[in-house]
């Protein structure tokens, strides 16, 4: 098993990042910051098509974690720490995490109109050496998309940004 050492560095614990590795976790995360969040476990289970059991079991470790926070009259917040995950450590936690986050994109591909989903993508030639560069690139910019449009209090949905870049050829 992973030591946290090796996993933070600066980023959420391994032993937290495995209690809240479920999409749900963090869609419920930003669910929280719409302008018609309900803290109600059926309402958020309709929102996000999962079953009130899935949706109780991701509270209940978000509140562990000390990732979300019950005020009072049921004022749901997310806590004080801001989840930054290392993702230079590959971990099984991990790669279940992103499986799950490929599949709803896979169904949103199939189901959701193109009016509010974008599927695209590039290929091109690059040299292997570059690859540090482009992934510090690729992290900046997911960065700056969520500080220029992530509105609390204003959105209405919650969305998934997975940027995926993967070798289409073998080394020789």
């Amino acid at each position: 098993k992973l030591e946290n050492a090796q996993f933070d560095e600066g980023n959420t614990s391994l032993s937290t990042f495995e209690n809240i590795s479920s999409w749900v976790s963090y869609a419920i995360l930003s669910l929280i910051s719409t302008k018609d969040f309900r803290p109600d476990s059926n309402w958020i289970a309709r929102r996000l098509g999962v079953s009130v059991h899935e949706v109780r079991d991701s509270v209940d470790s978000l509140i562990k974690t000390g990732l979300l926070e019950v005020g009072k009259n049921d004022i749901w917040r997310q806590g004080k720490q801001k989840i930054r995950i290392n993702n230079r450590v590959s971990t099984a936690t991990s790669r279940r995490f992103q499986k799950e986050l490929i599949q709803k994109s896979l169904e949103s591909l199939e189901n959701d109109p193109i009016e509010i989903r974008d599927h695209s993508s590039i290929t091109f030639a690059l040299s292997v050496e570059d690859l540090p560069k482009i992934k510090a690139e690729l992290r900046k910019m997911r960065l700056r998309l969520t500080e220029r449009f992530e509105t609390p209090n204003r959105a209405n949905e919650v969305y998934n940004l997975t940027v995926q870049l993967t070798p289409l050829t073998r080394t020789k």
